[in-house]
């Protein structure tokens, strides 16, 4: 692999990042690859953590610059480029008093305090942790990807020429010329950056001619085809959206019914795992809502659908052949296909069943209670909605 784009092991020890701490204590059962499976059948490209228009614009614009001087000095690789230029855009928000949704934006504002609002940009020392995999970058890339926009060695995969428009051409070049001066420079201190006004405006600006539909098209397209659906759910989507509600008057969908059958039993599958994790024995545990488990287990099972994923499917098979409500062993099974996951994840278990019936938590769970009729997932509604909102102000 070319050396310029293998960045991606790559690991820089900053200050704490609040937002990404813990993150070894998650998801116990394992659901998150199913439900993200389904979720991806109805809102195409999003994450949950790429939710905001305006990230994708900085990556976009930071791939085309960084492109354009990939090798412009021998010390500094295809990510190190990704770096400075992610951080001169945090730091221009930041200095435009632009914070709120900003990543990295408390370590960075602390920063820029510090520094007397002319902090130094190092590549190594990042504003966030593991920022090449945390930040704007590593948040979009999978996005981008998945529309079309990049490869998976994130290079550009569509006219050049059409993004310098997309940012307006005298302002992009204007930023690109700053950039070459910036990382060519020894002087790394943000003021020495001359394009501040120029890259913000190319991020917050209003969309500019083509760029609007250039990005609702990429939405609503899978491998070139555009997909109804999800053109359904951005129109649909407002601030009062909610999954339940949504997915239920789009239940004529296939892909949206799956939902309809998945959610609900997933909650049933938490309100024993948690209850699980309260209580000292198996035999103290009551489900004052059995016949509620075994309805949903029911309509779960008819979901026949299935990925190329052997884990997915593992998980599948298992959950329906367990961890049936109909069974005298339904909660000493769900904390078995826990410690399968655990297994899977090479990862520690949370709570353990000995033979005897009795249970022991490793992990605090006196807060969690799980109302099994409230959504515990959104299957990437918020981020449409977040999208959305961001197209809209921007096409005001």
């Amino acid at each position: 692999m070319n050396e310029s784009f293998d960045f991606i092991n790559n690991v820089f020890f900053t200050e704490k990042d609040n937002d990404i701490s813990g993150t070894s204590q998650r998801d116990p059962l394992g659901l998150q690859p199913i439900w993200s499976f389904y979720g991806r059948q109805v809102i195409n490209h999003l994450t949950t953590i790429s939710t905001n228009i305006h990230g994708f614009r900085e990556v976009l614009l930071c791939l085309s610059i960084c492109n354009e001087l990939n090798g412009i000095r021998k010390d500094l690789s295809y990510s190190d480029l990704i770096l400075i230029f992610e951080q001169l855009f945090i730091y221009t928000s930041i200095s435009k008093n632009k914070i709120e949704g900003i990543l990295g934006a408390d370590n960075g504002n602390a920063r820029f305090i510090a520094n007397n609002g002319n902090p130094e940009i190092s590549h190594k020392q990042t504003i966030l942790v593991r920022e090449i995999s945390l930040g704007y970058y590593g948040r979009y890339k999978t996005p981008l990807s998945t529309m079309g926009i990049i490869d998976n060695r994130s290079a550009l995969v569509i006219d050049q020429e059409q993004i310098k428009k997309f940012y307006d051409e005298p302002r992009y070049l204007e930023i690109l010329t700053a950039f070459k001066s910036f990382v060519n420079s020894s002087n790394k201190k943000f003021n020495n950056f001359k394009a501040k006004e120029a890259l913000y405006e190319a991020v917050f600006g209003k969309f500019r001619e083509g760029e609007c539909h250039f990005w609702l098209d990429r939405l609503n397209e899978i491998n070139g085809e555009s997909k109804e659906l999800m053109k359904v759910c951005y129109a649909s989507t407002n601030n009062d959206s909610t999954p339940e509600i949504l997915f239920t008057s789009l239940q004529s969908y296939k892909e949206v019914s799956n939902i309809l059958k998945l959610e609900p039993f997933l909650r049933c599958l938490e309100e024993i795992f948690y209850k699980a994790m309260a209580a000292k024995n198996v035999s103290s545990i009551k489900v004052d809502n059995l016949n509620e488990h075994e309805k949903r287990f029911i309509e779960f099972c008819s979901i026949i659908d299935y990925n190329d994923s052997q884990l997915f499917n593992a998980r599948i098979k298992y959950l329906k052949e367990k961890c049936s409500p109909l069974s005298e062993t339904y909660i000493e099974n769900v904390i078995k296909y826990h410690e399968l996951v655990c297994q899977q994840k090479k990862s520690s278990v949370w709570v353990e069943l000995d033979p005897a019936g009795r249970l022991q938590s490793f992990v605090n769970s006196e807060d969690v209670e799980i109302d099994i009729n409230q959504w515990g997932r959104d299957y990437y509604l918020s981020s449409l909605k977040s999208i959305k909102a961001e197209i809209e102000e921007f096409s005001k």
